[in-house]
């Protein structure tokens, strides 16, 4: 409960538009609300990003039209800070499995995820960090499952949550490699190469059907599947115009 009411009064008090680049994460979401299409990632300074956070964003932007603009952002963040509750839970489950007789390491463990500074602080944040952290545990715990018990079903979801994390953020590339890799390296230490080729199909083609068209866009268009905004000098200017640390 304590670690849910810091997140949520931060998420409720701190200003949103001084949050990293928080004036340009509006900006993608009012984008989205007002046109209601995926911009191009050289269209605006964080118009790079994947766009599952900012259409969640903006369909709640879009419902809550009759409150003030601020809060509704405000709302939204609130919603993920307390989703993200759930790495404290994913750790707790990894915790309990591994030392079952180990009560105070559980709680511990907890404890520290719990009140994780970076946690706390980052939870005001206007940005898709926060949804692509709480999708990436959710994807770990899935995975964790798959692992004690391979399944098709279990394959089927982890594929589903590693490709709305890369809908949302493109760093989580390494989760999914890694994903992808510990069912392959699996199937090797087991040898049943057939079986976890069958699971790890199941994941990439989920991934792909989830995320796949957003970065195919990007490769029709740029020829290459990760692009950055501040490829383009007005971009770059902006960027370059800000203290750099020497």
């Amino acid at each position: 409960v304590v670690g849910a009411a810091i997140r949520v009064h931060n998420a409720l008090t701190f200003p949103l538009l001084t949050s990293y680049d928080g004036f340009a994460h509006f900006t993608y979401v009012w984008y989205l609300s007002t046109t209601g299409r995926v911009p191009l990632p050289t269209a605006g300074w964080e118009f790079f990003q994947p766009p599952l956070y900012y259409a969640l964003m903006a369909g709640l932007w879009t419902a809550l039209s009759r409150i003030d603009a601020v809060m509704r952002l405000h709302i939204g963040v609130a919603i993920v800070a307390a989703a993200s509750l759930v790495h404290a839970a994913v750790v707790w489950d990894v915790v309990r499995r591994r030392v079952p007789e180990d009560r105070g390491l559980q709680l511990l463990a907890v404890t520290f995820m719990l009140f994780l500074p970076v946690h706390l602080y980052s939870a005001g944040f206007l940005g898709n960090e926060g949804l692509t952290s709480v999708l990436c545990s959710l994807a770990f715990l899935t995975l964790l499952a798959y692992l004690r018990r391979p399944t098709n079903l279990r394959s089927l979801a982890l594929g589903f949550l590693l490709g709305l994390a890369l809908l949302t953020k493109i760093t989580a590339i390494a989760v999914v490699t890694g994903a992808l890799a510990t069912i392959a390296l699996k199937g090797l230490v087991q040898r049943s190469p057939r079986r976890a080729g069958i699971h790890f199909a199941i994941v990439l083609v989920t991934v792909l059907a989830v995320s796949g068209w957003y970065y195919a866009r990007n490769v029709e268009r740029y020829g290459t599947p990760f692009v950055m905004s501040r490829r383009e000098l007005m971009v770059r200017l902006v960027e370059d115009s800000h203290p750099q640390e020497r």
